[in-house]
């Protein structure tokens, strides 16, 4: 194996990204650059300079359209480029993924038996209630089924509070064999697509962090393209909007202490 440069990871990250670009628009499905691509192409017109990441994002219709589509195709896209989805042997995410296979990723947070590629990361737009307080209290519990999920892969606390530290071990500890029988990814799942047959017109960034953060209205969803590393991609029109939410002034620089790109290693394997 040869181990990869940063500029050598982003040339495979656009490798993918072209071929699922160009699979969404030969199938007439909606995807849109989302997160540190989306701000990566409004400020930088292309990767954040120290991000080594490509974040896409799609409804979920759409989402469950692409992983129909290509289990037909045993969920490649060509030789090389394969959708992973939560049902893939050996994938941890409860989201799906494009990676290449030709490559080799070290997830330096995550459990060494989990094996991956260099990828893309497909998130989902789900529907969810309008109604307060159950729009707040349905957000936190699915973060928190989130949180706890998490804390059966990863590897080892890398925070420096004690208190949290402790919680990390006890739940990991504890929940690690009950998601095993559960199959927590499914139940995840299931939770967040509980209003999608919903007359809602809001929707949220329903497997992410900051999902808190990420309601958006249907009018939100309309398309424009934006140009990434020389070529156009989809996104939000109203991208100004949700790069406010998740960012602020996002045209600020962040200090120089924060421009740190993700614990990740990759290598090319050999033929």
């Amino acid at each position: 194996m040869r181990k990869l440069s940063l500029d050598e990871i982003k040339k495979f990250e656009l490798g993918i990204l072209d071929v699922f670009s160009k699979f969404c628009d030969e199938n007439n499905l909606t995807y849109y650059l989302t997160y540190g691509t989306l701000l990566g192409a409004v400020r930088h017109k292309g990767f954040i300079p120290w991000d080594d990441d490509i974040d896409v994002i799609m409804p979920r219709q759409d989402y469950d359209k692409l992983q129909e589509f290509l289990s037909r195709q045993n969920n490649f896209f060509s030789p090389h480029i394969e959708l992973k989805t939560p049902k893939s042997k050996g994938h941890q995410y409860h989201f799906c993924k494009v990676v290449d296979n030709t490559t080799y990723v070290q997830e330096l947070s995550m459990n060494e038996r989990y094996k991956t590629s260099i990828w893309i990361d497909i998130f989902v737009l789900d529907k969810i209630t309008e109604k307060q307080p159950e729009q707040q209290c349905f957000i936190q519990r699915l973060l928190r089924m989130r949180k706890h999920y998490f804390y059966t892969i990863e590897r080892k606390y890398n925070g420096n509070q004690l208190n949290k530290k402790i919680k990390f071990y006890f739940y990991k500890a504890i929940l690690k064999p009950i998601y095993f029988v559960l199959n927590q990814r499914q139940r995840i799942l299931r939770y967040a697509t509980k209003y999608s047959e919903s007359d809602s017109n809001t929707w949220f960034f329903s497997l992410n962090g900051d999902a808190h953060k990420t309601l958006i209205s249907s009018e939100d969803l309309q398309q424009t393209e934006l140009e990434f590393e020389g070529k156009f991609y989809k996104t939000f029109k109203n991208y100004d909007k949700l790069l406010t939410q998740l960012y602020g002034d996002y045209m600020q620089l962040p200090p120089v202490n924060q421009r740190v790109a993700h614990e990740t290693m990759a290598y090319l394997l050999d033929n």
